[in-house]
């Protein structure tokens, strides 16, 4: 993607030109900024993870993400949206294929040099874990239903869906789907009655599901004294002391402290066992990452100054983007 981006350079819109003087802006200020500010490389297992380098290589991803937007928006308006669409759905079908092989040969365990499964059984498609994996098959399948695609495409989808176990596709789904039923029982009158009958199972599943989704993550969110309990009595459960648990009270103290520029680009994982930032919550010998992305990070690491100037930057009237 970096590649792409530097041959074709000249050929940005300027929405993206925008986006890349904010990143380079954003960089010196980090690399700037990271002269006061205090690290803790004992998670380092990398050069690319040292302080100073680490915020040069999230400038870079920034930059080859950029560069993919890029390649999508002329890949676009060249090929078409409609035709554009049809490939996305044939690339990922043969991924899923290809996916679900790999699962098979690794579960009896033939091949498993890939490690497309987790410790714990789930499908997880090369990402870290399932959760994220069954989202972008979540969203496949909402597309696969919005364009009335085949029953084999949407059968690999569901199929890998369940083997993902990923609670937050499942929500996804089901929100979609609720969301879909209302919508139609709006315009037709006469089958309003039996829509919303065939909905209020799908409710029950959204909610029942939603109790899960508490039962599992809520209560290390609400109630802190119990967080800091368990944090305290099991040092090693990377599930809690690590990645959204730890990161919900850790980027609080970040922001709070650093809250007009942020703590400099990809600073996180070498700052989070500072005891300024980590209060109850063990030190962890892992290069964390909070878990959560985007606008949350875009705070932390950039502060309000940087959640600003994200915010106001928009759309060139020239810019050809898909709709």
């Amino acid at each position: 993607m970096l590649l792409y981006g530097f041959i074709n350079a000249k050929r940005f819109h300027k929405t993206s030109k925008v986006f890349f003087l904010f990143f380079t802006g954003w960089l010196f200020v980090s690399l700037i900024h990271n002269l006061f500010l205090k690290f803790d490389t004992s998670v380092v297992t990398s050069i690319l993870q040292q302080p100073y380098l680490c915020s040069v290589g999230r400038y870079f991803e920034l930059l080859a993400c950029l560069s993919f937007v890029e390649l999508i928006i002329n890949f676009c308006n060249e090929k078409g949206f409609k035709d554009s669409i049809e490939s996305v759905f044939l690339i990922n079908f043969w991924f899923c294929i290809l996916l679900l092989m790999l699962y098979v040969l690794e579960l009896i365990g033939v091949f498993t040099a890939f490690n497309v499964i987790t410790q714990s059984g789930r499908l997880c498609g090369f990402f870290n874990e399932g959760g994220p994996f069954g989202l972008l098959i979540a969203m496949l399948l909402i597309l696969s239903l919005m364009y009335k695609r085949g029953l084999v495409e949407k059968t690999v989808l569901v199929l890998c869906m369940t083997l993902s176990v990923s609670k937050a596709g499942v929500m996804l789904l089901l929100v979609y789907t609720i969301a879909y039923y209302f919508r139609k029982a709006k315009h037709n009158r006469r089958l309003k009655r039996r829509i919303i009958l065939l909905s209020l199972p799908l409710l029950f599943l959204f909610v029942y599901t939603s109790y899960l989704l508490v039962k599992t993550y809520g209560l290390s969110w609400i109630d802190s004294e119990a967080t800091m309990k368990y944090a305290v009595s099991n040092p090693n459960d990377m599930n809690f002391v690590a990645g959204r648990v730890a990161g919900k009270y850790i980027l609080f103290e970040m922001v709070t402290k650093n809250p007009l520029i942020g703590i400099g680009l990809g600073n996180y994982p070498i700052m989070r066992n500072l005891d300024e930032y980590r209060l109850f919550f063990p030190k962890i010998d892992i290069y964390d990452a909070t878990g959560f992305g985007g606008i949350v990070d875009l705070l932390c690491q950039s502060g309000l100054i940087g959640l600003i100037i994200f915010a106001v930057i928009k759309k060139y009237p020239h810019t050809t983007i898909p709709t």
